[in-house]
């Protein structure tokens, strides 16, 4: 931000909108935004690791660069100065190398400064004119009731003063003029440009920069030189009208040209300062719902003991509503008078960023001085605070109490203002330790921005790489160089969630050296350096000892933007191949390679080879080549064609797409085809700047039934990436876009499977899910459920014997389903219930489930449970470790198949047998 208001509420922003792609330039007014000018950026822009921003401010001209390219021009005369600020909306941005080049500082409250005649010119000092002759400077402010000033630095010849009530053009209204060489103040009425003197006073002028200010309330006009009161007018010509500054000749600057609120007779105390009133009257909320009538309450004591107030009322901060409630509030204005003391009570919550007092500078809502329950930590109980603020005598304030916090004790408690004091001040003051000092301001024409004020929101120092969200999984370690086996670089490791290229979970890394205590990266510290480009390459390691001289690691293959969403039962994604590290030497520094360990090539059966082929539109050299799990090699080089790559797990309209963009050198994957929304805060196309080789781009990808592993280039860069095709979906197409490509070889391999079959035991067959989450593993047949969930075998009986083993691994229920028909909306159940310890018969009717029977039992999660189920008839019976617990009749349902059921849980069932009787 930029001419920003102290409280960041009004001025401009310069702002990067990466889900936009656009660059804009927004003007604030108190807090609500409208866009001035927008451009889209360029998709390199976009995706860049960082974009280097500069605004350049020249009166009403203002220029936005990119990358040192001036993107956006305008013109706008709304706020001529203010500060300098950040800000950041929906995510985690990082700033560095924040500095500043000042050619003016011109500073004031008051915004939209136009010439209206004569010529005018910004310095360091403020603003001056650069003429002879009356030049006006007028804003694009009214006021009817207010205090209006500046201090003005002249010489001799210095002829300037206040316009005020002014029209549009500076020729009719009222102004304040002080002569330098007369020393002589004058109080003129101008109609028409037309000057008429209606007052005028000899002035001691002894120093070279005064004071002047105009208090004007209805018809009297008050007229002050360095605070004290120089002359009293009355006058009714002029009601209301714009602020201005008026000088004769460039001998005269204008410096803090600053409004306040009103300047009629602003009391020395506020209204309702301990409350007694029963109610916040006097007091103003600002916003949210912390601060209402039904927090000031009688009560006198709390669960700890006494509140300790004074009087009968007090504002309790929780009462009525709780921690939760988040909001601010002000008290009536006051003129600091006495000797500047002010005392309060205060208690509740500790947190000074969010639970404090301020007090404030009505002219500019400047926070001048910060209280918060420091001393006392968290308590109810009140203890008083004594602020010396003898520095802003004389000054319109009020007082401001904030409650940003939720949750325990995210509240404040606040009594018994006295705002107006005299005697000594207290010797040792409460005024918040974290305050600056107070020192004259003293303009700078450079350097850096160091010195921050939070606003709002989590800032924090800043570190190196990505910090888009939590650091985890560290790790530092040696990593050979290749082709110099005997030289290694020291590697920091750091998961990341979020902040990745892909959206969500990553892996970033750092190069540098290592002294024993100090890691030291060797690239700038914007730079991030990521493992993978794939959305689902997080939280990786890598062995100890492992053999060889290059370290392996593998990574979790998902990403905590969908981890717990994705379609896959019973297991949610799966871990990458053992990969090995090795670091190259590149021209921008040392950079990670990865292969699959060497191991993983005695998988391969090979199915299909082709070499130096021409890949044109429409043809397909993989038409009858098809599957699921597979390893694929290829080298190719675009010849005239726009993009080249595989389609794989292809079929009705189902495809995930890995290529090459020849325009913008990257290679890609594209999943916006394979079958699964992965939701809107992770990219459906992860992409990677490459570098072709020899004129060419090499490709190994690992696919797997819900994964693809791709490795660019010898490992150079890689992408991994979850994809959920249908089962049946398994074509495969190598493709070129507008244009021919060059194959040099493509290799597709057949792998072979690693693991062995589910030792699921059951003599029952053709199972169908119904519902739920189903899959067999080590453990036997697994289901998860949130609700209840079925799967039902191909087998039924009349008169049985159905038996399993069965273990709930939480809270919840597995149950063994009978006399059921194939959709599991009618038969019956019998439920091992972990969260209720019960037996129970249940029978689903239209798929409304009623309770025959059950009987309490001690039952644990991961306990394994033989249960039995007996049907005859109408007899029913269910047996628990050999003991009969459930003996009951029913004939609505005399036979239907067998079958499985989870309730609110996960669940494994094996040796699952059903024997006719």
């Amino acid at each position: 931000m930029f001419r920003a208001d102290a409280e960041g509420k009004n001025g401009y922003s310069a702002e990067v909108d990466k889900s936009s792609g656009k660059l804009l330039l927004k003007r604030f007014t108190n807090d609500r935004s409208e866009v001035v000018k927008e451009i889209s950026l360029t998709p390199i822009q976009i995706k860049a690791d960082s974009i280097k921003l500069k605004v350049k401010a020249e009166g009403q001209k203002l220029w936005v660069y990119a990358n040192g390219e001036p993107l956006l021009e305008v013109e706008d005369s709304f706020y001529g100065n203010g500060y300098f600020g950040l800000r950041n909306q929906l995510g985690v941005s990082v700033f560095r190398d924040m500095s500043f080049s000042n050619t003016s500082d011109f500073q004031t409250n008051i915004t939209g400064w136009q010439a209206k005649s004569g010529k005018w010119e910004k310095s360091l000092d403020g603003v001056k004119a650069a003429a002879s002759g009356r030049s006006i400077y007028l804003s694009n402010e009214k006021g009817s009731r207010f205090g209006y000033k500046t201090d003005m630095k002249m010489n001799t010849k210095g002829i300037g003063g206040l316009l005020f009530r002014a029209d549009k053009e500076g020729k009719n209204g009222y102004y304040a003029e002080l002569d330098g060489g007369r020393k002589r103040l004058q109080l003129i009425k101008l109609n028409n440009g037309k000057r008429t003197v209606m007052n005028v006073r000899n002035v001691p002028l002894e120093k070279e920069s005064n004071t002047l200010e105009v208090r004007a309330d209805g018809v009297q006009l008050n007229v002050l030189l360095n605070g004290q009161k120089v002359m009293e007018q009355n006058d009714s010509s002029f009601a209301d009208g714009y602020f201005g500054l008026v000088s004769t000749g460039p001998n005269t600057s204008f410096q803090n040209v600053r409004k306040e609120l009103n300047a009629g007779d602003v009391p020395a105390e506020i209204e309702n300062p301990d409350f007694e009133k029963g109610s916040l009257e006097g007091w103003v909320p600002m916003e949210g719902n912390a601060f209402a009538n039904a927090q000031v309450t009688r009560a006198d004591t709390y669960w700890g003991g006494t509140f300790d107030h004074q009087g009968s009322y007090h504002m309790w901060g929780a009462a009525e509503i709780g921690d939760d409630p988040q909001g601010s509030m002000r008290s009536s204005y006051f003129k600091l008078g006495g000797s500047g003391e002010i005392n309060f009570l205060i208690g509740g919550g500790n947190d000074r960023e969010n639970l404090h007092v301020s007090l404030m500078r009505a002219s500019d809502n400047q926070e001048l001085i910060r209280a918060h329950n420091s001393k006392w930590a968290e308590d109810e109980k009140y203890r008083r605070v004594e602020w010396d603020a003898s520095n802003y005598l004389g000054e319109t304030v009020y007082i401001k109490v904030t409650d940003k916090k939720s949750g325990g004790w995210g509240h404040i408690n606040v009594d018994d203002f006295h705002v107006f004091n005299e005697g000594p001040l207290p010797e040792n003051p409460d005024n918040d330790p974290g305050e600056l000092p107070v020192l004259p301001y003293e303009p700078k024409t450079s350097g850096k921005l160091t010195e921050w004020n939070t606003l709002e929101g989590e800032w924090a120092e800043g570190t190196e790489g990505s910090y888009g969200g939590i650091w985890e999984c560290p790790e530092l370690i040696q990593v050979p160089v290749e082709g110099s086996p005997a030289k290694k670089k020291w590697v920091m490791i750091v998961s990341i969630n979020d902040g990745a290229p892909a959206g969500g979970s990553g892996v970033q890394y750092f190069t540098g050296d290592f002294d024993g205590k100090t890691f030291t990266n060797e690239n700038p510290p914007e730079k991030a350096l990521w493992a993978d480009y794939g959305a689902d390459f997080y939280a990786a390691v890598s062995w100890n000892n492992s053999p060889g001289e290059n370290p392996i690691w593998l990574g979790w293959m998902s990403n905590w933007q969908y981890a717990n969403d994705t379609p896959t039962a019973p297991w949610k994604s799966a871990m990458t191949v053992p990969r090995e590290m090795v670091m190259t030497d590149t021209e921008e520094g040392y950079r990670l390679k990865q292969k699959p360990v060497d191991q993983f090539e005695d998988l391969r059966l090979e199915k299909i080879k082709f070499e130096n082929e021409l890949v044109v539109p429409g043809q397909n050299l993989l038409k009858n080549t098809s599957g699921d799990t597979a390893e694929i090699e290829t080298e190719f080089s675009v010849k005239d064609a726009k993009e080249a790559g595989l389609k794989i797990r292809s079929g009705n309209g189902q495809y995930t797409k890995i290529g090459y963009d020849a325009q913008n050198k990257t290679v890609f994957i594209d999943r916006t085809h394979s079958g699964y929304d992965f939701g809107p805060n992770v990219e459906k196309i992860h992409e990677v700047s490459v570098n072709e080789k020899d004129g060419k781009i090499k490709l190994r990808i690992l696919l797997d039934r819900s994964s693809i592993e791709v490795f660019v280039n010898d490992g150079e860069q890689v992408m991994t990436d979850q994809i959920f095709a249908a089962p049946e979906n398994q074509g495969m197409e190598l493709y070129s876009l507008d244009g021919s490509t060059e194959l040099s070889y493509l290799n597709v391999y057949d792998v072979k499977r690693i693991w062995g079959s589910s030792p699921f035991r059951s003599n029952l067959s053709n199972w169908k899910a119904v519902n739920g989450q189903w899959g067999d593993t080590i453990s036997g047949k697994l289901g998860r459920s949130g609700p209840d969930s079925f799967n039902i075998s191909g087998d039924r009986g009349s008169n049985f014997t159905y038996s399993a083993k069965i273990k709930v691994l939480n809270e919840g229920a597995g149950a063994l389903v009978f006399r059921a028909d194939r959709n599991a909306r009618n038969g019956y159940a019998v439920n091992v219930d972990t969260k209720h310890d019960l037996i129970k018969l249940m029978k689903i009717s239209n798929g409304s489930i009623s309770v025959l029977q059950e009987t309490p039992y001690d039952l644990n999660p991961n306990q394994v449970y033989d249960v039995k189920v007996t049907a005859k008839g109408n007899e029913l019976k269910a047996y628990i470790d050999g003991a009969l617990k459930i003996s009951s009749t029913d004939q609505q349902f005399q036979e239907g198949y067998a079958g499985l059921n989870v309730w609110n849980a996960t669940a494994v069932f094996n040796e699952v047998m059903l024997q006719a009787e």
